[in-house]
This record gives C-alpha cells, structure tokens and sequence, in this order.
C-alpha cells in the first residue's frame, strides 16, 4: 500500500504549482495532501522525513521553475548558476514538509485523532519562518471567495490550518479502513460542520460586502501597462521610455481617471527634482508632472528612482512620488524591503568574490526607514488615504501591517501597489505574484489596486473580487473603476497572532504529554 500512496503524492508534489495561478485549481487543494498524509504515517519518522524532503523539494522545483531564468536576466548569472539556485533554493525550502510530515506519524502515535490539529498547527508556524519568496498554502484561494474571507480572521494562515485539517480527516479515513478500524466519526462530523460554516459564512460575507461596494465611492484608476520585455525596456534611452508612458497616458486621460499610476521600473528618473532638464522640454521634473496632474486633475503617483547623498557618496533607493490634484508634491514612498540579487547583492561588500560574480559598476539600492499615507480626493471630493508597497513588500504580512498603519493618523483606506515584474518573462511568476498580494486586501479589508510594468494588473476589491485583471505583456491604456469600500477586520485587529497562538498550542500540548509519561514512569515504579 505504501508505494503507490508515495508514487501519487510525488506525482502531485510536481504539478503542485496547478494550485495556483495562472490555472488556480485551488479546489484540488482540498484532496492534494491526502496521498502525502497516507504515504508518511504509514513510514517510520525518519523515512516520512525523507518522503517530506523529497516531496517540498519538488514541489518547490516545480513551483519556482522561472527562478532559474531569473537568476540569470535579475542577476546578470550564468544559467549554471541560475539551476543551482533553483535546486539549492528548493532543496533548503523543503525544511518545512520534511519537518511537518516527519513528525506526523509520532503525532498520530502518541495523540491519536489529535494530529489532525497538530499537524495543520505546525504547518501554520512553519509558514511564518523566514523566506526568499514566502507563500502560505491558503493564499492559492485567491478565486475561491467563500473561503477567502477567513482572511479577514486569520489570514492566509487560518485558510492554511482549514486545508490541511480537512485533507488530514480525509487521510485519517483512509488510514483506518486499511487498518480495519472504524472510521472517526466524531471528528468527521465536526470537521465537516466547521467546514460547512466557514463555507457559508464566507459566502455570506463576500455577497454582503458585494451589496455595500456597488453602493459606495468608485476610484478611477488610469491602468497603464506595456509590452515590453526587460530586454527592449533596457534598450529604451529616456526620451523613448518617456515618451512610451506619456502615449499610455494620453491614450486614457479622455476617460478622465482620478489616479494615475506609472508603476515601479517605469520611470528611471528623480520625480522631485526641481532641476531643468531637456528630457522634460526645458522644466523639472517636479514641474512636468505636476502640470500633467493640474491639467488633467488627477492624482498622479509616479515611481522612479531616487538618488540621495550619504556620507557624500551617492545612495539610490527605488520610490514613489505623490502629486496632488493641484500639482504639488506630497509625498515619497522608499521602498523598504528589496530583492537579494536582484537590487541588493548579498554579502558583495564584504567578499570581493560575490561582487566580481555579479560584475562592476553595479551599486545596490538602499531600504527606505518609513511608511508614508498619502491622502487626496476624487474628482467627486470624496477623500481616500492609501499607502503603496512597491513589489515584494506586498506579500510580507509584517510589512503590510507596518504600511496598513502608516505613518502617524487612521489606517489606509487602500494599498495601491506597484511593481515591475518584467524580469520573470513570460512565465507563472508574475501571476504567481500577484496573487500572493491579493490575500491582503482580504485580510485588512481594504481595496486594492496593483499596476505592473508588464502585468499582471489588477483591481482587488475589500471582499476579494478580482476585476480588469490584464495578461502579462499586452499594452494596456484604460481606465477601470475600484471601490473605495473598506471594512475593519479581526486580522487587522490581532487576528495575525493565530500563529503565535498554534505555537503555544503546540508548546502546552508536548508539556502536558510529557507530563503524563511522567507520571505513567511515576506509577509503574
């Protein structure tokens, strides 16, 4: 029985990467652990481990195969190169399932039904452990909305636990019939009302936030996008790359938009100069843009590339510029968290080694030190604040948090996010992406609106409904409408704790355990 269960779950383990987007066939998600399950309770610890090793190293393999071209066009590596990152890169990220599922049949031995709690609990601490591309196995129901909106308790992590506890009873099922016991009913039974009332209640909520979104304030957003891979972006000098976004925009200021967003990468210059310079006619920068936002009235965030002194040297930071209705200058945005490799070479300052490997005259950029909120109004004069993480930042949940508060007043009505995933190419990344920051507007109950260089683009309302998302590289000009809805959420209030929580009950459980064996040596002696 073991070798067919073992063969299926590797099987699995590589089209495990149908999950999520682009096909996001999450509703496998609820069965595709079970042959895992099966196959490692079935082992001994050490070989479930191994199972577990094999199975997330694949998986990853799978997952992150665009990492290894990526490597190559972000980094400026060899293709050698680029495959050993991919494979030591799935390699050290399989830690988690050869964890998890190496203790899984010590956890079914020793507590019983009590695994099934145990093991998503662990799951859900191990999701939280620091990683180059972090993921949480409830972020790939992005399109499943009922069960999307147990983001808004506990975020992605709640959906994670919800998973692989169905997944577990399931297994549990499987494992009895084999061993001619009967089947757990009482955990059956209260599994399938827990997941009958999340389902419903989910619908629910998604439909009662649907009614009060079309009922609220629209934001019009200018959705600017090119076709352009790295390579022909690199090739454009500056009046090119200027001129490729002022035709976008052009194109979609007729239908008067409220918010226009050039994304990150798209302009490489210094947005707030106040500097004549000839790429801009004659005016600054500052001065451009801010005429193209009182002529147009709208609001205009712009990002680009801000170069700053320190210690006087030169330090550049990739950010975005806030201009108002009126023209003025209201804010810059730093991003904060960057990219290894890509934006910042790991260690090169210290090993002359890895600096020669990425080549010269390449300088890394700099974090940012703090979030801004930018408030204005539509066309309409409604009002609405919003902060902006720039790529990666938004599928770090401490960082979302961070940027949720802002800098000093109430929280964002909204994230407005921008990134420039050209770098991935044509391949599962940028959806992959994308989708990761989607769980976000759920969890915080806040809209948002993600614009990419190249895609993927789209509007994500409060209650997860993804609309006028655009393909990677197609020229896009339009101007779609988001609702400014938002809602207070438990996640938002503490509900990120649920994993410190699983972590305490984990920890209260191996005490009491080992308790109980003391005192079962206690009265045999």
């Amino acid at each position: 029985m073991r070798f067919p269960w073992i063969l299926l779950a590797l099987l699995i383990a590589a089209a495990w990467q149908l999950v999520w987007p682009p096909q996001a066939w999450s509703l496998l998600d609820w069965v595709a652990w079970v042959p895992l399950m099966v196959a490692s309770m079935r082992l001994s610890p050490k070989r479930a481990a191994l199972l577990g090793l094999a199975y997330g190293t694949l998986a990853h393999a799978a997952f992150f195969s665009w990492l290894a071209q990526t490597v190559v066009t972000f980094g400026g590596l060899p293709l050698a190169v680029g495959v050993a990152v991919l494979l030591v890169f799935s390699l050290v990220h399989a830690w988690p399932f050869a964890l998890v599922f190496g203790l899984g049949p010590r956890l079914r031995a020793r507590s019983g039904a009590g695994w099934l709690l145990l093991l998503p609990a662990l799951w859900v601490v191990t999701e939280q452990a620091p990683a180059l591309f972090p993921w949480q196995i409830g972020a790939a129901h992005i399109r499943d909305l009922p069960t999307i909106q147990l983001a808004s308790l506990f975020g992605a992590s709640g959906i994670s636990f919800l998973v692989l506890l169905v997944n577990g009873l399931l297994a549990e099922l499987i494992l009895r019939r084999a061993e001619g016991r009967p089947p757990p009913l009482v955990p059956l039974v209260l599994g399938a009302c827990l997941l009958l009332v999340t389902q419903g209640w989910g619908a629910f909520r998604q439909m009662d936030l649907a009614r009060q979104q079309a009922a609220g304030p629209q934001l019009r957003v200018a959705q600017l996008q090119v076709d352009l891979d790295i390579a022909a972006q690199s090739r454009l000098d500056g009046p090119k790359r200027l001129k490729t976004w002022m035709d976008l925009l052009v194109e979609a200021r007729a239908d008067r938009p409220d918010l226009v967003i050039f994304p990150e990468g798209a302009l490489r210059t210094e947005v707030e100069s106040d500097k004549p310079s000839k790429l801009f006619g004659g005016h600054s920068p500052l001065d451009f843009f801010g005429k193209i936002a009182r002529e147009g009235k709208l609001h205009l965030l712009a990002g680009g590339l801000h170069i700053g002194q320190e210690a006087g040297q030169p330090v550049r930071t990739s950010a975005a510029w806030s201009i108002s209705r009126q023209g003025a200058l209201l804010a810059r945005t730093d991003k904060r968290e960057l990219m290894p490799i890509g934006e910042i070479r790991p260690f090169a300052g210290s090993i002359p080694a890895i600096a020669a490997l990425f080549g010269s005259g390449r300088d890394d950029l700099r974090p940012g030190i703090r979030p801004i909120a930018v408030s204005d109004q539509t066309a309409a004069g409604v009002p609405y604040r919003y902060t902006v993480p720039i790529c990666y930042e938004a599928i770090l949940s401490g960082t979302m948090r961070w940027l949720y508060r802002g800098e000093d007043g109430p929280p964002a009505d909204l994230f407005v996010v921008i990134s420039n995933d050209a770098w991935f190419g044509d391949t599962a990344s940028p959806y992959q992406h994308a989708g990761l920051t989607a769980v976000q507007a759920v969890a915080f109950g806040r809209p948002m609106v993600r614009q990419a260089t190249t895609g993927v683009s789209w509007v994500v309302a409060a209650n997860g409904e993804i609309r006028h998302a655009t393909e990677p590289f197609t020229r896009v000009a339009r101007v779609v409408e988001l609702p400014l809805f938002h809602t207070d959420t438990v996640y938002a209030a503490g509900g990120w704790t649920f994993p410190g929580f699983c972590a305490l009950g984990l920890l209260l459980t191996a005490i009491g355990a080992r308790a109980r064996r003391r005192t079962g040596s206690s009265s045999q002696a």
